[in-house]
């Protein structure tokens, strides 16, 4: 990608990332009004304050994003150190190589969680057998596409 691709895309995400902020607040709003929630008002509490920690570190996110892509914009010389990383072989190859270890171990760690769930409670087991299932299916027909395509 040229310089101005980059400047382009990088114009999109903000004007994305700025719609983003307003779905977690929104979630905050709408469950903070649920009446069947706020009958055990101990556990509500609990989640709601979870929640808004939850957001308040998705929405750090989301600012630090925007920041990135105003920089990308606004400072050619953060565009250019920014390609160099992103076209980067070594950096490509660590990025690909991370992503498949956390994939595989995120579904070791699944199964595990299944086989005990299976002992503890019928709907973990049937939710995360479900999720397990639909991991590898997605695996496989990412693998099917790839080996067709390359």
């Amino acid at each position: 990608m040229d310089k101005e691709n980059v400047k382009k895309t990088a114009k999109k995400r903000i004007i994305l990332l700025s719609l983003a902020m307003l779905l977690p607040i929104l979630i905050v709003v709408l469950y903070s009004n649920i009446e069947i929630l706020r009958y055990d008002a101990t556990i509500f509490n609990d989640y709601l304050w979870l929640l808004i920690i939850a957001v308040v570190l998705f929405e750090s996110y989301i600012v630090v994003r925007i920041i990135h892509n105003i920089l990308i914009i606004t400072n050619g010389k953060y565009l250019e150190k920014r390609m160099i990383i992103k076209n980067d072989e070594r950096n490509k190859y660590i990025w690909l190589k991370t992503n498949a270890m956390a994939f595989r171990l995120f579904i070791y760690i699944l199964g595990v969680f299944t086989i005990l769930s299976a002992f503890i409670m019928k709907e973990y087991f049937y939710l995360s057998a479900f999720i397990l299932i639909g991991f590898i299916i997605l695996q496989l027909i990412v693998y099917l596409i790839y080996r067709r395509k390359y």
